[in-house]
């Protein structure tokens, strides 16, 4: 017990440094955000290559990882935390939470993803691109203002997003996902294949309309702000965060509601970011206890990561003989 604990505070120091570090590294183009804030949209909006893009996102998830686990084990103390539970491996609900983040970190769910949709979400983009000749990008000229509108409009498409994958049949992906009998910080990253597909065809349309290829890497800086903070809605925080987590952000004791055991919580608190869609949509349910979490159904902690994959799609052509 105490050479686990001695590992997981080293790793929380390792991974504090490396903040530090990149920090330290990147300085220089974040300290450009005050001084020009049209150069700093050039710097986001800018063409990168691709394995730059797969190696920064690699090493921004894994810093906002140590960062979130940091917050977890100085809030609610080494035992009660995800970083714990990561460390002592147990049960398959933990180790499908890390076969997940693994295969997210290294973009094998992205690419898997892109394949699943059979470039669809390419061809629609291609639509508003090409032929509609919209881009929001355009009509928005001040650079502050449509970093705000982009970010916005990006925690909506999540939001839609999220009530869609609750309606049948893409519920029965989605379940994966709900699956989960415990928070552990990496719990944001399990889910099915196919329901990252289904989000590649949400994304491809509303990167085209608020502005086509260029803006697919702002959009990816800025939803690394959200991904951040989904480590910490799904860990075991109760916090409300009191008037923020009413008027402002979805609290992680109100994300926890919307993964309780109980069917009636499943389509409550769809938000992942903003508090408001769910205020504005009347699907907000205020949190009222520490919920126990999972799917009354779950054949998915019973087996391994790939059986559950089949599983969930099983489940979504009709196939399972359970039902």
């Amino acid at each position: 017990m105490k050479r686990q604990k001695l590992v997981g505070y080293g790793m929380l120091l390792v991974g504090m440094i490396g903040m530090i570090l990149m920090l330290y590294y990147y300085w220089p183009k974040v300290s450009s955000l005050w001084e020009n804030p049209e150069r700093f949209w050039k710097l986001f909006v800018s063409a990168a290559k691709l394995d730059e893009i797969v190696s920064l996102g690699t090493v921004v998830t894994l810093a906002l990882f140590f960062l979130a686990a940091f917050i977890d084990v100085f809030a609610l103390g080494w035992e009660k935390s995800g970083l714990r539970k990561l460390l002592k491996g147990g049960d398959q609900s933990v180790w499908n939470d890390i076969t997940c983040y693994l295969l997210s970190v290294l973009r094998v769910f992205d690419i898997l993803a892109l394949i699943s949709s059979l470039g669809i979400a390419y061809f629609l983009a291609s639509i508003f691109i090409n032929y509609l000749n919209f881009n929001l990008s355009d009509l928005i000229q001040n650079q502050w203002l449509k970093l705000i509108i982009v970010f916005i409009l990006l925690d909506l498409l999540h939001y839609f997003q999220h009530r869609f994958m609750h309606v049948k049949p893409f519920w029965e992906l989605h379940a994966y996902h709900h699956s989960a009998e415990e928070f552990t910080l990496l719990t944001t990253s399990r889910g099915h294949v196919l329901e990252g597909a289904i989000y590649f065809l949400f994304s491809g349309i509303f990167y085209a309309i608020v502005g086509g290829d260029d803006l697919l890497e702002v959009i990816f800086y800025l939803n690394a702000v959200r991904e951040g903070y989904q480590y910490l809605l799904h860990s075991d925080l109760n916090w409300h965060l009191g008037f923020i987590g009413k008027y402002v952000l979805i609290s992680p004791a109100a994300h926890r509601l919307h993964h309780s055991i109980s069917e009636k919580d499943y389509n409550k608190n769809y938000g992942t970011f903003f508090v408001w869609w769910d205020k504005l949509f009347g699907t907000y349910e205020d949190p009222k206890e520490f919920y126990k979490i999972g799917i009354k159904e779950n054949p998915y902690n019973s087996t391994n990561f790939f059986e559950g994959q089949w599983i969930g799609i099983k489940h979504f052509l009709g196939l399972n003989s359970e039902k």
